[in-house]
C-alpha cells in the first residue's frame, strides 16, 4: 500500500511539478523575448500531460473514455491559447474562447448525454458550460492577460494560485467520494500550476496568458465535468470549490493587490476558506 501511495505521489505530483517548472524555463529562454514570456503559461499543460502519461499512459486516438478526452482537450486548448498569445491576445479572440471553448469541453465530455436529448442531462451540461465560461472569464482577468493587457508588466499570479487551490479542493472532494483517479488528476493539475507559479513569486515574471487559461483552465473544467456527470461525489461540495475562482477578484479590490509578493499569498489564504468548507461538506455528507 505504501509503495502505491509513493508511486502515485511521484507520478501525479512530483513529475507534473518538476516538468512544468522546467518547461516554463525552456519556453521562456528558448523562445526569448516577448514570445517566451507570453507562452510560459503553456508549461502548466505540459506538466499536466506528462503527469497523465506517467499515471495512465498516452491515450489512444480517437479517445473513448472521458479521461482520455481530457488529455486531448488540454493539448488542443494549450495550442489554441498559444496561438492567441502569439497574436497578442486580441480581445475578440478572448471573448470567442470564453463563449466557445467551455461548451466544446463540456459537450465532448458529455457527448452521449448530449445526444440522448434528456432534459435533465442537457440542463446539467448547460449549467456546467456556463460555470466554465465564468471561470474562464475570471482567469482571463489576471493582470496582463485580460482587461489589464495594457499594463507595463505581468501582474502578480493570483489566478494561477486560485487554480491551484480549486484543484486541491476538488482533489480532496474526489478523494472523499472515493474517486481516486479524478483526485490524482486534480492533484497533477495543482502540481503543474505550482511549477509555473514558482517562476512568478515573489516577483511576477510571465503573464498568465491564453495558453494557461485554455490549457490549465480547460483541464480543470474537463475534470469537473467528469466529476459532476459521471461520479458519485458530493456535488454541493464541488460547487463550493468553484467559489475559489472569485477570490482573485476579491483580493484585487484590497490594498494588498499592489504587492506582488503578498497578493498571491493572500489569494491562497482566501481561497482556503471555500476549500475548507467544501471538504467539510464532502466529509460530513
Amino acid at each position: 500500500m505504501q509503495e502505491i501511495v509513493i508511486e502515485a505521489l511521484l507520478k501525479g505530483v512530483l513529475v507534473p511539478l518538476v516538468v512544468a517548472f522546467m518547461a516554463a524555463g525552456v519556453i521562456r529562454f528558448g523562445l526569448n523575448g516577448r514570445f517566451g514570456k507570453n507562452l510560459a503559461a503553456a508549461a502548466i499543460a505540459v506538466g499536466v500531460l506528462t503527469g497523465a502519461a506517467a499515471l495512465n499512459g498516452w491515450p489512444s486516438l480517437p479517445p473513448i473514455a472521458a479521461s482520455q478526452k481530457t488529455v486531448y482537450l488540454v493539448l488542443f486548448g494549450a495550442v489554441l491559447g498559444a496561438l492567441m498569445d502569439l497574436l497578442a491576445r486580441p480581445a475578440f479572440l478572448r471573448r470567442a474562447s470564453i463563449l466557445i471553448w467551455p461548451p466544446v469541453i463540456v459537450g465532448w465530455i458529455g457527448w452521449r448525454q448530449l445526444t440522448s436529448l434528456d432534459p435533465a442531462a442537457l440542463l446539467g451540461l448547460a449549467l456546467i458550460a456556463i460555470a466554465g465560461m465564468a471561470i474562464f472569464r475570471l482567469l482571463y482577468d489576471d493582470g496582463g492577460s485580460g482587461g489589464a493587457a495594457a499594463a507595463p508588466g505581468p501582474a502578480a499570479p493570483v489566478a494561477p494560485v486560485a487554480l491551484i487551490a480549486a484543484s486541491i479542493g476538488a482533489a480532496a472532494v474526489a478523494f472523499a467520494g472515493q474517486t481516486s483517479s479524478l483526485s490524482q488528476s486534480y492533484g497533477a493539475l495543482a502540481a503543474a500550476a505550482g511549477g509555473y507559479v514558482l517562476w512568478n513569486w515573489p516577483a511576477p515574471r510571465y503573464r498568465f496568458g491564453a495558453a494557461g487559461v485554455l490549457g490549465a483552465g480547460g483541464a480543470f473544467l474537463a475534470l469537473t465535468t467528469i466529476m459532476f456527470r459521471f461520479s458519485e461525489t458530493n456535488k454541493w461540495a464541488l460547487a463550493v470549490v468553484l467559489l475559489v475562482f472569485l477570490c482573485p477578484a476579491i483580493v484585487r479590490m484590497t490594498p494588498v493587490a499592489k504587492s506582488d509578493a503578498w497578493a498571491p499569498v493572500v489569494t491562497g489564504i482566501t481561497s482556503a476558506i471555500p476549500v475548507a468548507i467544501a471538504v467539510a461538506i464532502a466529509m460530513a455528507m
